[in-house]
């Protein structure tokens, strides 16, 4: 009886020590609720569905990331501080990026976001130095608080037309010379544009008459320029209007306008 009793419990206990190996590896690699990962050769992949807002792989080394179909979301700081990724694609899946997810990974050049993307969170890709190639998708509608904040080397992007909002600082301190504002946004925020070389690689030629300023601009360039403009204090400035290429200020006094012109010359050498 004692010899049966034993069998039974080491069959048992096998039976379990066979079983439970498989789950825990299951479980080790969650990263969301039904989101999964694996890093193989310097490629993190994501795949499951819904959300990933964990990151188990801090402080493993990857050059990139693939998020595959089924995820939806990519969670606050996910992939922050990763030093060595250097490519992003996302999945026609992911709707909405969300804060500082990518921020601060100055060797990320490239990112893929898809055609279903609609929200990009604040700091999403915060002091990503070396990032050079953004598509926005046709889909994107929200630009969250210093989404490309200090993005030096991001000279040029397009902002889709279905775009409804930018909040502040979104490109502020980027390398951004060229921008062209939806007609149908309804929020800008303030200090977009803030210390970019738009205002200061845009400018061909200035003059005053009377009591306006033409303000002539390579083209596809004065809008960006414009906004630099508008966030900086000039004396005697009522208002601007910009075009494709070339921005009309108007001025308080012919005086205003002379002393402008001057200023605005030394500002962009």
């Amino acid at each position: 009886m004692k010899k049966r009793g034993l069998l039974l419990f080491l069959t048992v206990a096998l039976v379990l020590t066979v079983f439970a190996v498989p789950v825990r590896a299951e479980e080790d690699n969650l990263c969301g609720p039904n989101a999964r990962w694996k890093l193989e050769d310097g490629v993190l992949t994501i795949y499951g569905t819904g959300e990933c807002f964990s990151r188990p792989w801090w402080g493993m080394s990857f050059h990139t990331v693939v998020v595959e179909s089924g995820i939806t979301m990519v969670d606050d700081n996910v992939f922050k501080d990763s030093p060595d990724l250097v490519s992003v694609t996302l999945a026609d899946t992911v709707l909405s990026i969300s804060k500082e997810a990518f921020a601060n990974c100055p060797k990320l050049e490239r990112i893929d976001l898809g055609s279903s993307l609609e929200f990009i969170g604040p700091g999403a890709f915060w002091n990503c130095t070396a990032l050079k190639d953004v598509q926005l998708p046709a889909s994107l509608l929200d630009l969250g608080r210093g989404a490309f904040f200090g993005c030096t080397a991001l000279t040029s992007i397009d902002l889709p037309a279905g775009l409804l909002s930018m909040a502040d600082i979104c490109f502020q301190g980027s390398g951004l010379t060229r921008v062209e504002i939806p007609a149908g946004m309804t929020m800008v925020g303030k200090n977009l544009f803030e210390d970019c070389k738009a205002l200061t690689e845009a400018v061909i030629h200035l003059e005053s008459a009377m009591n306006m300023v033409v303000i002539k601009c390579h083209g596809g360039m004065a809008q960006a320029a414009c906004a630099c403009l508008d966030q900086t204090t000039w004396k005697g400035v009522v208002g601007t209007l910009a075009g494709d290429d070339t921005i009309f200020v108007v001025m308080k006094t012919t005086q205003d306008a002379e002393d402008f012109v001057e200023e605005l010359r030394q500002y962009i050498q």
